[in-house]
């Protein structure tokens, strides 16, 4: 009977801790997650950018769009900060990496400069052999 009551408390005790810890896990929004993922990678400020890290948002991915479309280097500093990985491949651009994507599609070199200073292989090859600074150039 004694050792059923304990077990039943400490059951308890591990339910209620477990509920709080959960609850303090999760940091609450204080605005909408963005109705357009795209737009908002394409658009995005760095301090908005960073928010949206803070809530879950996988860094990689946005970098490809970031790297390409977003002319604030602020926005690639923190994707990478954040763990993007600056040698991933393009699934549907040529195989470019980040780098080869800021060189082919942005007009900031402040957002290829982030990328360089991260150590990103400027030597890298897209798809089909090329290197991202050939790619760029005769795309230009």
């Amino acid at each position: 009977m004694y050792k059923t009551r304990l077990l039943m408390g400490l059951l308890a005790l591990s339910f209620l801790f477990g509920m709080f810890a959960v609850v303090a896990e999760a940091a609450p929004r204080t605005s909408a997650p963005p109705a357009d993922w795209l737009v908002f990678y394409r658009t995005a400020t760095e301090e908005q950018m960073r928010y949206e890290l803070r809530h879950g948002l996988y860094p990689t991915n946005a970098l490809f769009i970031a790297a390409g479309d977003n002319p604030n280097p602020g926005v690639t500093r923190a994707l990478i900060e954040a763990g993007a990985n600056i040698e991933a491949r393009s699934h549907c651009f040529r195989a470019m990496t980040p780098l080869g994507l800021a060189l082919l599609r942005n007009n900031n070199i402040g957002v290829v400069r982030a990328i360089v200073e991260a150590r990103a292989n400027i030597n890298a090859h897209t798809g089909g052999g090329a290197t991202a600074t050939a790619v760029s150039i005769a795309e230009s």
